[in-house]
């Protein structure tokens, strides 16, 4: 039980068969890298941005798979085997197999999870795409597939800032300067910050955009507030 404090030891196991000891350390590493997947975190920022929550509830989706695996198993453990003796359908051999593909897709996540723990912003989502850089093409599923999810946050403050010229909290890559005011508004209030760009996203893109929210933001200080910005056009 790694949950305690602390965990508790596990039983000897030298009784066993070598094969039965591999498989029980093997199912024991799968629920102690889950439980450090879903541990809360020790010190929370309450800062934190739309990037953070979509990097969680990203990681948390990409573990559905495992949840399945588990009532899987434990359909497997309930229901009898058809063949004398009359023992559960699951044996050894088959956990084994079940578990090694969980196993390593676990241990991805939670070195995902550690290598962006700290950030903010679009570097989470440009470290968590440094992982995307592997031969294995299921890691890079996994990885991409969290990934994804970290671009929801910046795609929705994307079209805010295009629609309505408005940031949408701190973590963009467009950066406003309050204490710029009068004639200055134009070129200054407003900058491109390149180290927070999101994979995906160009520099040049990223400027256009800037520019294009920009203009909404000028003409709404100038001219009023345009009810709906443009998106209903």
């Amino acid at each position: 039980d790694f949950s305690t404090s602390p965990p508790t030891p596990l039983p000897d196991l030298s009784a066993l068969p070598p094969s039965h000891q591999q498989v029980l350390l093997l199912a024991c590493n799968c629920g102690y890298l889950y439980l450090q997947l879903t541990a809360p975190p020790t010190h929370t920022n309450p800062n934190s941005g739309s990037v953070s929550s979509s990097f969680n509830s990203s990681l948390s989706s990409s573990l559905s798979s495992y949840h399945a695996l588990i009532a899987s198993v434990e359909t497997s453990i309930n229901t009898p085997s058809p063949l004398p003796p009359t023992f559960c359908k699951l044996t050894v051999r088959s956990l084994y197999v079940r578990l090694r593909k969980p196993l390593l897709n676990l241990r991805l996540l939670l070195t995902l999870q550690n290598s962006v723990r700290g950030m903010e912003g679009g570097v989470i989502t440009q470290v968590a795409q440094l992982h995307c850089r592997h031969g294995n093409g299921e890691r890079r599923r996994v990885v991409e597939g969290v990934v994804e999810g970290c671009r929801k946050g910046t795609w929705r403050k994307m079209i805010r800032w295009c629609t309505e010229g408005e940031i949408e909290g701190a973590e963009f890559f467009v950066k406003e300067d309050a204490s710029v005011t009068g004639g200055d508004v134009w070129g200054e209030r407003y900058k491109l910050d390149v180290n927070s760009v999101i994979p995906g996203v160009s520099v040049q893109m990223a400027e256009e955009v800037r520019r294009l929210g920009r203009g909404i933001n000028f003409l709404k200080i100038c001219c009023g507030r345009v009810e709906g910005g443009i998106g209903g056009t």
